[in-house]
């Protein structure tokens, strides 16, 4: 079918041209490719993570009001504890329902001071992960289910429950683990990761699949070994590492665009098999 040699870039431009016509035609194809992408394309991860979010009662109860230097009001900046890096996928199939993970490896590579939650750069202590991005890449063999499909995820729509687990040691945490989930903003797509090609944005229908939130969860850990001092703070500024991330969606047949997809929750890699 012509249909299935299109990319998703052009699936796009079909269902506008005709979403009568060609709307369940290019769902049902695009689907496909996406299924594909996740299942076989390179995962990577980013995301933010801050201290000040929406939630009031929180605020009050951490204390998180913005610090004053002097005259001026300090406002927290964000702090990105991941940016692209490779993620480990798992699925994990049960008779009604799977699930996709991605998970952070244990031997990443760091830089302390750009990638670390500094409580005098980014507020007291983390709180909310605000933002997340999934990316997932394939290459050109691939042809029409090449490119690079990226997930983008945060807690504007989200009802956000924090889950925030301290370990403490003389009445002052030192391993904090965030639990959350955040809401898909929307998918985008890229012909190739190069910087010419534009990013695409595909309607959200076509991940309804993937379910409409993604369980986000890190583990963080204070280091006394890069304690610093700041000349607006009374102690010193005690960075906070990232030790493991990952994310988790649920995929159930419930959440498929007329059921058209139950092969798919069965066995996630039946596609990309036949696809191969």
């Amino acid at each position: 079918m012509v249909f299935e040699n299109l990319q998703l870039g052009d699936l796009v431009a079909a269902r506008a041209a005709s979403i009568r016509v060609w709307g369940m035609v290019s769902t049902r194809v695009a689907v496909e490719h996406l299924r594909v992408l996740l299942d076989r394309g390179l995962p990577t991860a980013s995301c933010c993570l801050e201290a000040a979010h929406r939630s009031q009662d929180l605020v009050l109860e951490k204390k998180l009001q913005p610090r004053r230097s002097g005259r001026r009001t300090v406002i927290p900046l964000p702090c990105h504890p991941l940016q692209n890096v490779t993620m480990l996928r798992t699925f994990n199939t049960e008779a009604d329902f799977s699930q996709m993970s991605l998970a952070m490896k244990e031997d990443i590579p760091r830089l302390h001071f750009n990638s670390d939650f500094h409580p005098c750069l980014n507020g007291p202590e983390p709180v909310e992960i605000t933002a997340f991005r999934a990316s997932f890449r394939l290459d050109k063999a691939y042809t029409a289910m090449s490119g690079v499909v990226k997930l983008c995820y945060s807690t504007k729509r989200a009802k956000v429950q924090h889950q925030i687990q301290d370990r403490e040691r003389e009445a002052v945490w030192t391993t904090r683990t965030i639990s959350h989930h955040l809401g898909l903003d929307e998918i985008l797509w890229q012909r190739s990761d190069w910087d010419e090609f534009p990013w695409i944005c595909l309607p959200t229908h076509w991940g309804q699949w993937l379910g409409e939130e993604v369980l986000a969860t890190m583990m963080l850990e204070k280091n006394l070994d890069y304690a610093h001092r700041v000349p607006v703070l009374r102690n010193p500024c005690m960075p906070i590492e990232l030790k493991s991330f990952s994310a988790k969606w649920t995929l159930s047949n419930t959440t498929e665009p007329r059921s058209l997809f139950k092969d798919f929750v069965k066995n996630p890699s039946l596609s990309a098999e036949k696809s191969a």
